[in-house]
């Protein structure tokens, strides 16, 4: 039964993690958008994300296929390759944002740490794809130091 809410999960987050692409180019439009709507895709974004990355974790360790974390592998690539596209100017504070002010006034450095997270996501893909167990793992912590690195740096912390 927890192996067919994994699967059900998996299925839920492929389809809408496009959403939360499409809201990246929704937030770049010419139409100026409300910070607090901008805020809220990457909020959602990043819930979306949370989301399969707490779903990968319990395949894992239900020794799942790898193989189905592929499509979601390559989302996450594609969402945080795009994320830093999603802090404009005007959104550094309000709708309960957790991000931390170095966002803004290091944006070469969070766009850097967005990519590394991003090639880290591709690179779990990659492991997904092959069905290589062992590298899916090891690509899976992999991502998890990234993303931490990035909220350790970016991102206020929330106990």
């Amino acid at each position: 039964m927890k192996m067919l809410a994994t699967y059900a999960s998996l299925l839920v987050g492929a389809a809408i993690l496009p959403v939360g692409a499409a809201g990246l180019a929704w937030a770049q439009s010419a139409v100026q958008r409300p910070a607090a709507e901008i805020i809220e895709t990457r909020q959602a974004g990043q819930d979306l994300v949370f989301s399969i990355v707490t779903d990968m974790k319990a395949a894992v360790a239900a020794k799942a296929d790898v193989k189905l974390f592929a499509d979601q592998a390559d989302a996450m690539a594609r969402w945080f390759h795009n994320f830093p596209n999603l802090f404009p100017a005007g959104t550094e504070s309000g709708h309960d944002t957790k991000a931390k002010p170095e966002v803004f006034s290091d944006p070469a450095g969070f766009a850097k740490a967005a990519e590394t997270t991003s090639a880290a996501a591709a690179s779990l893909a990659k492991a997904a794809k092959a069905g290589d167990d062992a590298e899916f793992l090891a690509q899976f912590k992999a991502l998890g130091q990234s993303c931490g690195a990035c909220h350790r740096e970016y991102r206020v912390r929330t106990d």
